[in-house]
Formats: structure tokens, C-alpha cells, sequence
């Protein structure tokens, strides 16, 4: 077996990138051959290459849901690990549609909240991105922040209306406590991104006519 080979150590990382042959196969989607070196019991499931990139972040970032099968299951894994950017596997999975991953990633992170370098969570990312389905899986998590805020003060509500994303927005302003008003530091709410954007324009304008604050029918 490779493992038992004289003079070939599978836990030491290359000298260029950092990265162990577990990180390779993991990001390469290399099923047999990660259960062969998890199954080393000395092998480091968190090891991080040159840009701070741990085997899960690696097959989560390409949806390679059976290696994060995989790998959620290691003793002493860290879900949660993140690279030099903040961003965690979860973060990662929702920014790339990947919604087999996020499905069992949301059952195992205690950080769904968790914000990378500019301050944008997985929910804001799949607003973006227009993924209802995966927007949907992150509001069914028990303490998700629909009202995160990133460094610009910019709501998940903020970018879906910024990207034009009409489904998403439906799907946001039925959520109770989301803040359809909230500026961000640019002194911009969500209608004021979405202006120009039809559809979604026109979503959160009669969200603003229903609001008998902003239309004014409060009495």
C-alpha cells in the first residue's frame, strides 16, 4: 500500500504551492484516493496550503460532494476553516451554485454567518448569484443574519436588488425582521440599487406601497 511505502510520506506538503497530496485530491475530486489518506491516522484533514486553503475548502469550492462526504466525517476536521480571505467551504459552495454542498455543509457548520475579507456572507453570495434554491437552504439555518451587513453596509437584500435577482428578492421579503429600508453607507437601500432592474424594481416598490410607513398610511 502507498501509505506503507519506505521513504514516501503523504503528509508532508509541496515545497512550491503548500499543498498535501490530500488538498490535490480533494480539489481534483478524487474520491479513493482521499478515503485511502484519511485513513492514515496521522494525516492533518486541516492543513492549509500557501493561501490558507484546507482540503474541504478546496473540494468545496469545486462541488465535489462526495469528497466533502468524506471529509465532514474525519476525525478532527474543521468545517469551518477558512483561507487568507475569510472564506470558509460553505461561503465558497453558495458563491459557486454548488447546492449539493451547501445542503450538507448547513447541517455541520456552526458558522453560517461567518464573512470573508470585504464582510459578505453565503447568503449574500447566493443573493447574488440569483440561487434561490441555495438562498432558500441558508434561511432554513436556525440563527442565519438575513440582515448581515458587509463592509459598504450592504444587506443580502442589497445585492439581489444591485444584480437585478427578482426571484431572490420575493424570496427575502417574505422573511420576517428582513429590513427592506436599511441604508447602506452610501445612504442607498435596496430600491435605490434595483432602480433600472425591472423586475426587481418593481418588487420593491410595491413592497414600499404596502409598508404603511413609507406610503404614508400609517394612521
Amino acid at each position: 500500500m502507498l501509505l506503507n511505502c519506505p521513504g514516501i510520506n503523504v503528509r508532508i506538503p509541496d515545497v512550491e504551492d503548500g499543498m498535501t497530496p490530500l488538498r490535490v485530491a480533494a480539489e481534483r475530486g478524487h474520491v479513493e484516493i482521499v478515503a485511502l489518506l484519511l485513513s492514515d491516522p496521522g494525516i492533518d484533514v486541516n492543513a492549509q496550503d500557501k493561501l490558507g486553503k484546507t482540503p474541504l475548502l478546496a473540494a468545496a469550492s469545486e462541488g465535489h460532494v462526495d469528497v466533502v462526504t468524506l471529509l465532514i466525517r474525519a476525525n478532527g476536521i474543521n468545517v469551518d476553516a477558512c483561507d487568507y480571505t475569510g472564506t470558509t467551504p460553505l461561503l465558497i459552495a453558495a458563491s459557486r451554485g454548488h447546492v449539493d454542498v451547501v445542503a450538507l455543509l448547513v447541517h455541520v457548520s456552526k458558522m453560517v454567518n461567518a464573512k470573508d475579507e470585504d464582510g459578505m456572507t453565503a447568503l449574500h453570495a447566493a443573493a447574488s448569484a440569483g440561487d434561490v434554491e441555495i438562498v432558500e437552504l441558508l434561511l432554513n439555518v436556525s440563527g442565519i443574519n438575513v440582515n448581515a451587513r458587509d463592509k459598504e453596509g450592504m444587506t443580502p437584500l442589497h445585492y439581489a436588488a444591485a444584480d437585478g435577482q427578482a426571484d431572490v428578492i420575493r424570496v427575502l421579503l417574505k422573511v420576517e425582521g428582513v429590513l427592506i429600508w436599511v441604508k447602506d453607507v452610501h445612504d442607498r437601500a435596496p430600491l435605490d440599487w434595483a432602480l433600472g432592474r425591472r423586475d426587481a424594481e418593481e418588487l420593491l416598490l410595491a413592497a414600499r406601497n404596502d409598508d404603511p410607513v413609507m406610503s404614508g398610511d400609517d394612521d
